[in-house]
């Protein structure tokens, strides 16, 4: 029961705390409010203030030269009711990009999740060859001790103490490499 509610956990915690998924929801954000701007595009006017300045110059006569200015000051509205399907040719292709990021922020999410299912399965999967190589240890420091009392009772050569010695540290070895992975 622990193990699957600590699994659930951790696939959890991979899916929450992933920056490739704050991008893709970064992305799409964006691309929703690309897409919402496209579509007020139909209905919203673009406005545009237009000014402009002239002076004409005119001869009335040989002495006499004559200046009239002419100053013009607009607004403009226009609303494009005739593009041709331009502009539903950009929605939908804003539309597919949407979806294209959608579709690969879920192939990142089953990644994400493989990922962390994978790694746990490899700690729970470590588990025994901890067990075991701690086992194994234990029997080696108990062979080391006999193998060191009877040295010091002379009934051992010191060869025999050397390989006791040899198999405490291979072991211990394995120990912390069975931890370590």
């Amino acid at each position: 029961e622990e193990v699957r509610r600590f699994r659930s956990f951790l696939r959890w915690y991979a899916v929450e705390n992933s920056p490739e998924l704050m991008s893709f929801d970064h992305s799409l954000s964006a691309q929703g409010i690309l897409l919402r701007q496209q579509r007020r595009s139909f209905f919203v006017p673009e406005i545009a203030l237009v000014a402009g300045a002239e002076t004409n110059s005119f001869e009335a006569d040989v002495i006499r030269r004559s200046e009239e200015d002419e100053v013009t000051l607009g607004i403009e509205f226009s609303l494009p009711l005739y593009t041709g399907g331009a502009r539903n040719a950009e929605l939908r292709q804003r539309q597919a990009v949407i979806r294209q990021i959608e579709a690969t922020r879920e192939q990142a999410l089953q990644q994400l999740e493989a990922n962390a299912l994978s790694s746990f399965h490899a700690v729970e999967a470590a588990h025994p060859n901890i067990r075991l190589s701690r086992v194994s240890l234990k029997a080696a420091q108990k062979n080391y001790e006999s193998v060191l009392e009877k040295y010091s009772q002379g009934a051992s050569t010191i060869l025999d103490l050397l390989d006791a010695k040899d198999q405490l540290l291979s072991e211990s070895q394995e120990a912390s490499t069975a931890v370590y992975d």
